[in-house]
């Protein structure tokens, strides 16, 4: 494996495997790493190659090459030294072998102190999978929403809400004003399985997936608009009432004239 299209996922944990199985769907080529034979097993299953290695011990990692694959994901969470071993081990073989292009390594952590390290070895790009996901299902628990939320920062969200509501479809998106309405940002719409990146002329349609990014303070009212259950059936009846409303008034004004 060399291309700059490979990836290399080492540790391979719940996190680790959701990451091949990933990679392994949107079509790339996975190299799969770890220790432990028994997950090495479970991930051959998965991965495009596997292999059983102690990710601490630079010659393994030599002899298996890692120093020619440009995407790297090290997935070891628990051990908080082998995740750095392996991160510094990664980086100086790199160094070594270097061939001018520019390496990807995405690391997970576990807290702040194991992203510090990292940070101080020179990884940049880390995850901590917990405590992302317990910002998620704090946001949820407070919006009392089921969305799919995806946490940017303490303050902004990206958030994936389906169309439901009949009243905001087939309008153009410069008619629906979402930017000055909702002080959020439509960035893209999922339809059929391809995704639209909008323009102003763009129309929505029910079923939509569409993706926001904005302040978490202004999410729910977007998804309690765009997620609003209402239907054709639904605009039926309202027209349906609305028609025996003035009805009634006809009738009241006419009984009204009788009696003059």
């Amino acid at each position: 494996m060399s291309s700059e299209n490979d990836y290399c996922v080492i540790g391979l944990g719940k996190f680790g495997m959701s990451v091949v199985r990933t990679l392994e769907e949107l079509g790339k080529v996975c190299l799969a790493i770890d220790k432990n034979e028994e997950r090495v097993q479970l991930a051959a299953n998965i991965a495009s190659e596997v292999l059983i290695l102690d990710s601490t011990n630079r010659n393994a990692l030599e002899d298996a090459g890692i120093y020619k694959i440009k995407n790297i994901i090290i997935a070891v969470g628990s051990d908080l030294a082998a995740s750095v071993v392996t991160a510094v081990q990664i980086l100086n073989l790199q160094k070594e072998y270097n061939d001018g292009t520019e390496i990807n390594i995405v690391a997970k952590a576990v807290d702040s102190t194991h992203q510090l390290l990292l940070q101080a070895i020179g990884i940049n790009n880390i995850i901590l999978p917990e405590i992302e996901a317990g910002r998620r299902a704090a946001y949820r628990a407070i919006w009392k929403l089921g969305l799919d939320l995806t946490t940017v920062d303490e303050k902004h969200s990206i958030v994936n809400v389906t169309v439901k509501n009949i009243r905001l479809t087939n309008k153009k998106l410069e008619t629906l004003k979402i930017p000055n309405t909702y002080n959020i940002n439509l960035i893209a719409i999922k339809r059929d399985n391809k995704v639209i990146i909008p323009r102003s002329d763009e129309r929505l349609f029910l079923n939509d997936e569409v993706l926001f990014i904005g302040k978490n303070d202004n999410i729910s009212r977007v998804y309690n608009d765009f997620n609003l259950n209402i239907g054709p059936s639904t605009i039926i009846k309202e027209k349906a009432q609305k028609v025996k409303k003035k009805i009634k008034k006809r009738k009241k004004s006419l009984f009204k004239k009788k009696k003059r």
